[in-house]
C-alpha cells in the first residue's frame, strides 16, 4: 500500500465517522470543503481589501512559468521523501502504511466516475488554492511582520500542521509545510507553494487511483 497522506488530511475537518471502515462520500467532502474555503478564502480577501491594497500586492498571490517546477516538487515529496520520512516512524510505532493512507483510501472508496474528476478539482485546485493563501498568505504574512521571518516560519508550519487534526499524518504535514513556507519565503510569491501543494496531492491520488487502486 502506497504512502498516501494528504487527500484527506490537507482537508483540514473533511469528513467524519465515528466508524472507521465508514466510505467518504465526495458529495460529503465538496459540502465540508466549501465551508472551510468560504473562511480560508474569505478572511485573507476581507483583510487586504478593508486594510491593505488586495490579494496580489499584500499576500504575493501571483504566478511565473518557473513555478511549475514546484509542482514536481510538490510530488517528489510525496514519492520519495515521505516514505523515507516514515519508515523508522513505522517500525517505531509498529504501524505500517495503510494505517497512513486510510483517510486517503476512503475518499477512493466513496468516488467514482464523475466523482473521481469532482474529488481530483477538489484535492488537487482548491485545496492547494484556499489553504495557501490563508496559511502561506495571510497567517505568513501577518506573523512575520510581527515577529519577523524565522518566527512566521516555524509558526505557520506548525500551524498548518497542527490544524488539521491528523496525529499519524502530522510529521507529513510538517514536512509539506516546511517546504512550501519557505518557497513563499524565498520567491515572495504564493504560486510556488499552491503547485508544489497541487503536485503533492496529485501524486497521492495517482498512487490510489492508477499505481494500487485496490
Amino acid at each position: 500500500m502506497p504512502f498516501v497522506l494528504v487527500a484527506a488530511s490537507l482537508l483540514a475537518g473533511g469528513s467524519d465517522s465515528s466508524d472507521d471502515d465508514a466510505v467518504i462520500t465526495v458529495g460529503a467532502l465538496v459540502a465540508s470543503s466549501i465551508f472551510l474555503w468560504i473562511f480560508l478564502v474569505g478572511v485573507p480577501t476581507v483583510a487586504t481589501t478593508r486594510k491593505g491594497n488586495g490579494l496580489v500586492r499584500d499576500l504575493g498571490l501571483r504566478f511565473r512559468p518557473v513555478d511549475a517546477g514546484a509542482f514536481v516538487v510538490g510530488a517528489a515529496l510525496q514519492a520519495v521523501v515521505v516514505p523515507a520520512l516514515y519508515w523508522p516512524i513505522l517500525e517505531l510505532w509498529d504501524r505500517n502504511s495503510d494505517d497512513v493512507s486510510s483517510e486517503a483510501r476512503r475518499l477512493i472508496d466513496g468516488a467514482s466516475g464523475a466523482g473521481i474528476a469532482v474529488l481530483v478539482l477538489v484535492v488537487c485546485v482548491g485545496a492547494p488554492f484556499a489553504e495557501e493563501l490563508f496559511y502561506r498568505g495571510l497567517a505568513l504574512r501577518a506573523t512575520e511582520k510581527r515577529f519577523g521571518t524565522g518566527v512566521a516560519v516555524v509558526a505557520t508550519t506548525v500551524l498548518f500542521g497542527v490544524a488539521h487534526f491528523q496525529g499519524l499524518q502530522l510529521p507529513a504535514l510538517l514536512l509539506f509545510g516546511a517546504v512550501a513556507t519557505v518557497l513563499t519565503v524565498r520567491t515572495g510569491r504564493l504560486g510556488p507553494a499552491m503547485l508544489c501543494h497541487a503536485g503533492f496531492n496529485a501524486w497521492s491520488l495517482f498512487q490510489l487511483l492508477v499505481i494500487d487502486p485496490s
